[in-house]
């Protein structure tokens, strides 16, 4: 009798055991599985709240302090809520990612591992035991990645402009931020003020610092007249100061002094001594690269299955004698004749271009015209052109490089702003619900 009680007690708690084991078992798959948040019609599951985090860092959860770990995982909801919301946005207006696309990403991060994609594959990471994030997980998580990134371009470039006016405006700023530490070299024209009648003196002072301004904008050196007035010393105090730092400069002559670019005529501004007219002599580590470009239309002729370059060239002889007759003009040229229609609409307006990127038979073209002059014939790879030449310019490049950085900065400073304008729209035209945890 005892001996079947006690078989009897050990069946009960083997039961019980088994029983707790797989209402545990239930309990922890209830975990992973159970849904944390909404969102419009998507839900967001526990189990991919831990794929993220362990995908951020498996080793330190366990080390995290409650709280941290309460606010990341906060957090890493968060991120998946809107990545469900950005994913739906790119769905609605169609945009898709391949395969194709995603197998290339993978591939370029295998060379930047200098391992193969096999080898990424079977990473540890995919395979462990302990693992809940698979290389599947990693594949979506890319793709994902993908589709939002090309949904935020989309979106931003549509909803973001920047003028030149902007840009130029900008750009000053940034040049004066670059350029407060350089050792800047200036000469100045000093109009002194003197005598008893103070304001008369100014108002005839100011007329005359005009009137040098006016001549420099028409094209008279500073040179010429800072040698010109040297030997009136009575009336004008010309001189060449040392390189000093632009912050002296600012304390020397004025507060809100804007130097930008080497050769820059500054003024009229007044002063204690008179009225100041400086020119920037030199900036230090400017290094300087003049380049020439050139502003051209063209009319272009294009080879094609049905007409050899004989019929080609042809054809463009042709439009070249008209244009010398003045049967029609270059406009009329480049909108109906033209086989460029991308540039139809632009009447054939190539834009700047600089002179080392053509090749040499338009180098050759070029060179000898003058403005709004049209060249001989010319052929390429594409066809025949004509050119005519709207206007040349030499340019420091050295101003193109940190003006195309100047921009780069304005443009990331307004997809910061858009992007939170835009992402914040997004959410407000969501359905969102956060379940307890």
């Amino acid at each position: 009798m005892k001996r079947r009680r006690f078989i009897m007690k050990i069946w009960i708690n083997l039961i019980i055991y088994i029983f707790l084991n797989i209402y545990s078992i239930s309990i922890q798959a209830k975990n992973i599985d159970n849904i944390v948040a909404i969102v419009n019609n998507h839900v967001v599951l526990n189990s991919d709240v831990q794929k993220y985090l362990f995908l951020l860092n498996e080793k330190e959860q366990e080390t995290i302090a409650p709280f941290h770990s309460h606010f990341l995982r906060d957090t890493v909801i968060r991120q998946l809520i809107l990545e469900n919301i950005l994913l739906d946005e790119a769905h609605r207006i169609n945009i898709r990612v391949t395969d194709a696309q995603v197998d290339k990403i993978i591939s370029n991060i295998a060379i930047q591992k200098n391992i193969t994609v096999l080898e990424l594959k079977n990473n540890t990471i995919f395979n462990s035991a302990h693992s809940i994030f698979t290389y599947n997980d990693y594949y979506n998580n890319i793709k994902k990645q993908i589709t939002i990134k090309i949904l935020q371009d989309y979106i931003l470039n549509k909803r973001i402009y920047i003028s030149d006016e902007e840009l130029n405006h900008f750009f000053s700023y940034f040049l004066i931020h670059n350029n407060k530490n350089k050792k800047i070299k200036v000469s100045y024209i000093l109009l002194p003020i003197f005598g008893k009648n103070v304001q008369k003196n100014i108002q005839i002072k100011k007329i005359l610092a005009k009137n040098i301004i006016n001549q420099i904008d028409h094209q008279i050196h500073f040179e010429y007249l800072y040698n010109k007035y040297k030997k009136s010393k009575n009336y004008f105090i010309v001189n060449h100061l040392p390189r000093m730092k632009f912050i002296n400069l600012q304390k020397m002559f004025l507060n809100n002094l804007n130097i930008t670019k080497k050769g820059e005529v500054l003024g009229p501004f007044l002063e204690k001594k008179g009225f100041y007219i400086l020119k920037v002599d030199d900036i230090e580590n400017k290094k300087e690269n003049i380049i020439t470009e050139f502003h051209i239309q063209h009319c272009l002729i294009k080879f094609s299955p049905i007409k050899d370059n004989n019929e080609v060239k042809k054809n463009i002889f042709k439009i070249y004698n008209d244009l010398k007759q003045r049967r029609y003009n270059f406009d009329y040229v480049t909108k109906n004749l033209s086989d460029d229609i991308n540039l139809s609409s632009k009447k054939g307006d190539l834009g700047w271009i600089e002179y080392h990127l053509f090749d040499d038979n338009f180098k050759k073209a070029l060179i000898p015209l003058k403005n709004n002059d049209i060249s001989y014939p010319v052929k390429s790879d594409l066809g025949w052109h004509l050119l005519r030449l709207l206007n040349r310019r030499k340019i420091d490049q050295y101003y193109k490089i940190e003006k195309n950085k100047a921009y780069r900065i304005l443009l990331n400073y307004k997809m910061l702003i858009e992007r939170d304008k835009w992402i914040k729209e997004l959410v407000r035209l969501s359905y969102i619900h956060i379940l307890n945890k």
